[in-house]
């Protein structure tokens, strides 16, 4: 209980976001044990206390890998959660290559021809949406990455023969590139650009390009996706035609049933969303996060893919010779989308002296 009341003291005393925003609602769903409140904004007050989250549960030891790894005790499961995001030790720079290659070249074509609205859950800083809509941004970083980042380097190695999925990422750089022998190839004006929106809870201000956007970006930070109204989501940009999720809010919220909700409650109906599950070098991908129905325990992944209502395809993207990265591609089939409801019941968020992020979660429905 002492590390719940520090916890408590420092969610309390910590700075008030500027924007207000209300609960999200939570209803429909009679297993429900963790509201909005229990990971909202930085402004906890005693009455919505995690201590007073219904059905609170104590980390128990759990299997990861075949491995019995001891869990924290006496903390309640989404207090740990809410602790790791607000430690912020994940990566938050990530680079518009890096979600190209990531997220692969279905995710390139599509930004690509993107006219309307991206939202970016879990945006860090937000370098990929300024990538993207800044060209001098992306060729200030280039002019760096050039020289440092091996990632880069593959991409844009001229000896190299590519393939059909990598010319499709390098065709997206390369328009907002100068260098390259394409100084004329450069993305439409502001006027004619889609509308990005960027979402970061942890994320300090942005130290934002001069040239002004015409309210095409806008980056909404310091508070939990889920807490952010849908209309503050959509904007002046509308319903979403590309969501992408980068070990984002879907890797460490309490609740990924909610958020899925949320993701399809912002997408536009020819709308695609993208979830990054993880590297094959990282053996703690999202694919292992588990759900417990009855006696039955299936993967987190294979729960997403039997969701009425949503054609889900689960890519491996493999590219310019780095670790394959594996990926959700969720779209809307048209019919009725009837998400069932997930209660959080454990989370092991170390192995030993390492940290893991994200945190590997089991759920039951």
């Amino acid at each position: 209980m002492r590390v719940l009341a520090v916890l408590l003291s420092l969610a309390a005393s910590a700075q008030t976001v500027k924007t207000p925003a209300a609960p999200v609602p939570v209803s429909g769903s009679p297993s429900i044990s963790l509201p909005a409140s229990a990971i909202g904004s930085l402004s906890i007050s005693p009455a919505a206390s995690l201590a007073s989250t219904p059905g609170e549960r104590v980390l128990r030891t759990v299997a990861v890998a075949g491995e019995k790894l001891p869990a924290a005790k006496g903390v309640p499961l989404a207090g740990r959660l809410v602790e790791r995001i607000e430690e912020n030790e994940f990566e938050v720079y990530r680079p518009l290559e890096e979600y190209l290659t990531l997220l692969g070249a279905d995710f390139a074509r599509r930004l690509a021809a993107l006219s309307g609205h991206w939202i970016d859950a879990g945006a860090g800083e937000a370098k990929a949406a300024i990538h993207f809509l800044w060209e001098d941004e992306l060729k200030i970083h280039g002019s760096y990455a050039r020289h440092d980042s091996r990632m880069w380097k593959m991409i844009f190695d001229s000896d190299r023969k590519r393939s059909a999925d990598e010319l499709a990422i390098v065709d997206v750089l390369e328009k907002r590139l100068s260098y390259q022998g394409a100084p004329a190839a450069l993305s439409a004006p502001f006027g004619r650009k889609p509308f990005v929106t960027a979402v970061s809870k942890t994320a300090d201000a942005l130290n934002m390009p001069r040239q002004p956007s015409g309210g095409k970006f806008r980056f909404l930070r310091g508070k939990f996706f889920r807490d952010i109204p849908v209309k503050d989501l959509l904007g002046r940009g509308g319903p979403a035609e590309l969501i992408t999720d980068v070990f984002g809010v879907f890797a460490y919220d309490p609740r990924p049933d909610l958020v899925l909700k949320r993701y399809t409650d912002l997408l536009a109906d020819d709308g695609e969303i993208y979830i990054l599950l993880g590297i094959d070098s990282d053996p703690l991908r999202l694919s292992q996060h588990r759900v417990r129905s009855g006696r039955k325990e299936i993967g987190l992944v294979d729960w997403v893919k039997g969701i009425p209502g949503l054609e889900v395809e689960e890519q491996a993207n493999k590219n310019f010779g780095l670790p394959v990265s594996r990926v959700l591609r969720i779209k809307k089939t048209g019919g009725a989308i009837r998400i069932p409801s997930l209660e959080l019941v454990d989370v092991v968020d170390t192995k030993g002296s390492k940290k893991l992020n994200p945190p590997l979660r089991i759920f039951v429905d």
